[in-house]
């Protein structure tokens, strides 16, 4: 698929179809003490934080690199060599973000180390970073994050990061640009305040008429 390029911020371009897609720029990576080798960052959409990023089940919302492959569950960046304090990346993932989100919905970011040795290439996930996509007003997250590192994610772990073990005691490791193109979330402060007034995200459309001569 080839997109427009997005137009500036300041200027506004009616949309002429439904596009709701999201643009995650991996920046920078602050390697942990330890790490010797390339790694490489896989990214996962889910729908609930029920259980471990290993353990669940990751959505299919993934555009995929080749032509004949549209969708995948994963998105896999290309090998970062560990051969100084910071590490960067040049990859772009592309996200079909689904019609109604929820809190619940998010990014799990997977570190893991590569190693060949004896002719084997083998991968070992030392850390896990995750992204929810809806900020407290159920608003689409567009400020670009920084995020921490966790050595494991347990069960419930959008909402309690207490039991969980940080590296590098919790420090800012991984930084990232997010991008929105959607013609179902606006990118507009005034439209975000407006727009639930009349359609509830997580029910039924509201009446605008019944809403005014209320």
């Amino acid at each position: 698929e080839v997109q427009n390029l997005l137009p500036p911020r300041k200027k506004v371009v009616p949309f002429l179809g439904c596009v709701n897609n999201a643009y995650i720029y991996p920046q920078s990576f602050v390697f942990p003490k330890g790490l010797s080798n390339g790694f490489v960052v896989q990214a996962q959409f889910f729908d609930n934080d029920d259980a471990s990023p290993k353990q669940n089940k990751a959505q299919v919302v993934f555009y995929g690199r080749f032509k004949d492959t549209q969708f995948t569950d994963s998105h896999t960046t290309p090998v970062c060599v560990a051969g100084s304090k910071w590490g960067k990346f040049y990859d772009e993932i592309k996200i079909n973000l689904p019609i109604r989100l929820t809190r619940k919905h998010h990014v799990v970011f997977s570190f893991l180390q590569c190693d060949v040795s004896g002719g084997k290439f083998k991968q070992k996930v030392f850390g896990y970073s995750f992204m929810p996509l809806l900020n407290e007003k159920n608003e689409v997250v567009l400020k670009n994050p920084d995020l921490p590192v966790w050595a494991k994610l347990a069960p419930g772990y959008l909402s309690n990061t207490s039991n969980l073990n940080a590296l590098d005691g919790g420090k800012i490791m991984f930084s990232l640009d997010l991008h929105l193109n959607s013609s179902v979330y606006s990118q507009a402060p005034v439209l975000r305040q407006v727009m639930p007034l009349f359609i509830d995200p997580f029910g039924e459309s509201k009446n605008p008429l019944k809403m005014v001569q209320e």
